[in-house]
């Protein structure tokens, strides 16, 4: 069966700053930061963007995989970036396990936690799966289209949001390097069994002063 969409309405609703209309968010690859791997939704989120792409043996196939031509160069890796280069934030992993990742082998960036899951796009310039079709893999959004009659490629964009991490107290970061404090009453009942010895003769007859 077909994989439900991602819906891009929770993306329209995000503050719109750095530029970015209220426009750009019907498709996210067709926006002015065309070759930005993330958007700056506001100053706490941001949204990062992987394409996904696929090509089958032939046009009367339907064995869709991996780009896997000699041509390809770095699409065979399947997860690449608005350019259709490895991404940023891609995994030490190799190649061939990229290429059979069903979902985008990414990292979280540095200093931002995940909110939600990975999700493909769908819209009126997609298929219901999300997917858009092409004779080769180009960079002109113009050449990607809904129907796969005679194409021999397909491209399916994916997004996610992160959030900003939380900044770590330092003042609670030293107090648990250093260890518990001890508390007030524990500190007064220690300090009352504290045996206070005499000072010994010497303190008040030294040695200097004696005279015979």
């Amino acid at each position: 069966g077909r994989s439900p969409c991602a819906s891009a309405s929770a993306l329209a609703a995000a503050p719109m700053q750095a530029g970015i209309s209220e426009a750009s968010t019907d498709f996210l690859s067709t926006c002015d930061l065309e070759d930005a791997t993330w958007l700056a939704d506001d100053v706490s989120t941001r949204t990062e963007r992987v394409w996904e792409l696929q090509r089958r043996t032939t046009v009367f196939q339907s064995d869709w995989k991996a780009p896997f031509l000699p041509h390809d160069g770095r699409k065979r890796w399947r997860w690449v970036d608005m350019n259709f280069e490895l991404h940023a934030l891609r995994r030490t992993i190799g190649q061939e396990v990229s290429a059979h990742s069903s979902g985008p082998p990414l990292d979280t960036p540095a200093g931002w936690v995940q909110s939600g899951d990975w999700q493909h796009e769908c819209n009126q310039e997609t298929d219901d799966e999300g997917w858009q079709y092409a004779i080769d893999f180009y960079k002109s959004d113009a050449k990607w289209g809904i129907g796969m009659m005679g194409r021999s490629v397909r491209r399916r964009l994916w997004t996610c949001r992160f959030v900003e991490a939380p900044m770590e107290d330092t003042t609670e970061s030293e107090s648990k390097r250093e260890g518990p404090a001890t508390p007030c009453s524990q500190r007064t009942k220690a300090s009352s069994h504290v045996t206070i010895s005499p000072p010994s003769m010497g303190a008040f007859f030294p040695s200097e002063a004696i005279v015979f």
